[in-house]
């Protein structure tokens, strides 16, 4: 009885420890979660005489923060997994096998540091595996992403700023101008970071918020052996962008209930062959649902 009173003791302060240490420089932040995203099926390349496809998405993330003794730096570590399903009926040409999956591993290490009163910066490094796992690895299974970024305050309510990203949401690896807004206003919140996510609450109770999500969502995946129709198929360059009302519900302070749903427009699933030609999958503007459960760090009142 003594052994699980010391532990749990020790994880109720581990717990507190973490949210200490975000509060204040990145509020609204996610600690950890799993999220579950469907896309129903539709025809590929907006033809009806193609294969039908539907995907899923699956991940789940865990992040470590530690505030340095300055009281000005956090250096958060974070760990993320995600699952991409594609499956297709009647065949789709391009595609090696009937139905695919892919993962994505990544470790991420984030430096957020306050300059001054009106002045932080937040800097990212994230080492991304992307593969089916079906071949050994290799350093093409693994990109570098990255961004960087400087956000002013302007006042209590507003927060705007600007930087660089290196991602591949695109699909392809790509840098790209980042600009990120924060917005808090009584019961309105907009936390966003452009062009990447648009997130806009309103907290209808305590409990209970409403809003508008948007998010564009990519990899590019290794995918090494695989050969259709006399083509050597080894990445598949994956993109999607969701955009619809989002409902949070906290059954208990700090963990939050995630519903969304609406439509996603420019997916895409093309596989590449080692000569770099592409072979393009798109697909039509669809409906999705998107389910998760969210630990989040407190908001600074």
């Amino acid at each position: 009885m003594a052994k699980e009173q010391i532990l749990r003791s020790f994880f109720i302060q581990f717990i507190l420890v973490l949210l200490v240490s975000v509060h204040g420089l990145c509020q609204s932040f996610e600690l950890a979660g799993i999220r579950y995203n469907h896309f129903p099926h539709s025809q590929a390349n907006h033809n009806s005489t193609t294969a039908k496809v539907s995907i899923q998405e699956l991940g789940g993330f865990v992040y470590i923060p530690l505030k340095l003794k300055n009281n000005k730096t956090i250096i958060i570590n974070g760990l993320a997994y995600g699952l991409i399903k594609i499956n297709h009926f009647n065949t789709l040409a391009s595609l090696p096998e009937p139905y695919m999956k892919l993962h994505t591993v990544n470790y991420s290490f984030m430096v957020a540091h306050k300059i001054n009163e009106k002045w932080s910066f937040i800097g990212v490094v994230k080492p991304t595996l992307a593969s089916d796992f079906k071949a050994d690895l290799s350093t093409d299974d693994v990109v570098i992403q990255s961004l960087a970024f400087f956000i002013h305050n302007f006042n209590s309510n507003l927060k705007f700023g600007g930087g660089l990203a290196y991602t591949t949401r695109f699909g392809d690896p790509l840098v790209i101008p980042i600009f990120p807004i924060r917005y808090s206003n009584n019961k309105h919140n907009i936390n966003t970071l452009l062009p990447i996510r648009f997130l806009y609450n309103y907290k209808l109770y305590p409990d209970l918020s409403i809003g508008l999500k948007a998010l564009i969502n990519g990899a590019n995946f290794n995918i090494q052996g695989h050969t259709q129709n006399s083509i050597e198929v080894n990445k598949i360059n994956y993109t999607r962008i969701s955009i619809g009302p989002v409902l949070y519900y906290s059954p208990i302070k700090l963990v939050a209930l995630e519903l969304s749903g609406g439509l996603n427009a420019l997916r895409s699933f093309n596989p590449v062959d080692y000569d770099g030609n592409r072979y393009k999958n798109q697909l039509p503007v669809g409906s999705f649902i998107n389910m998760g459960i969210i630990l989040k760090a407190p908001n600074k009142d």
